[in-house]
């Protein structure tokens, strides 16, 4: 019985956890998706960044960069407008170049990816990867404030979080049946 209640309880935790809003303090993933467009001019390698960013709620005057190592991307394309969103591109020549996106409403939508169409400059048989970002406040005085740093992930590299909690969900469930499975298996050879 005692497990059965310790199980009731692990399910409620996971249950809250799941369904608890994003803080502005939680930690920022960016993940990407690569697409090897069809290539304009013969020798180029036209790609594109498709990400997402989840864990922050962005209210206005927030946002976040992403740099391009000049070494590895070229010609920076303008993304799409988004209502919600300044996007302002730097192109990587010969610092890093930018993809800069400042929140222009408050909980600025994060439903749609963000693109950005490039070159890829880092050779045959290489394909682009994760790169820095930085999550970002304009203060009042519009000095720029770093409020976290990290890198994009491949977007098949992170499980999404119904899946930990189905996977949670399950293995508790196992473990709650352990004693059971017991107690059967016993009387059988009873």
């Amino acid at each position: 019985m005692r497990k059965v209640v310790l199980v009731l309880v692990l399910v409620s935790l996971l249950s809250l956890l799941a369904l608890a809003p994003e803080s502005a303090h939680a930690v920022v993933t960016i993940t990407f998706d690569v697409t090897d467009l069809p290539d304009v001019v013969p020798g180029e390698d036209l790609q594109q960044y498709s990400y997402r960013v989840s864990g922050f709620a962005f209210g206005t005057s927030f946002g976040f960069r992403i740099f391009f190592d000049p070494v590895l991307y070229g010609a920076l394309e303008d993304p799409p407008p988004n209502a919600d969103w300044t996007i302002l591109i730097l192109q990587p020549d010969p610092d890093d170049g930018v993809y800069d996106a400042v929140a222009a409403v408050d909980g600025a939508s994060l439903v749609d990816p963000f693109v950005v169409d490039f070159i890829w400059l880092g050779g045959p048989g290489t394909t682009p990867g994760s790169q820095p970002f930085t999550v970002n406040q304009f203060d009042q005085q519009g000095n720029l404030e770093i409020l976290e740093e990290g890198l994009t992930v491949p977007a098949a590299a992170v499980p999404m979080p119904a899946t930990l909690i189905l996977t949670g969900l399950g293995l508790l469930g196992l473990a709650g049946l352990r004693p059971a499975l017991k107690t059967r298996l016993s009387h059988r050879r009873s």
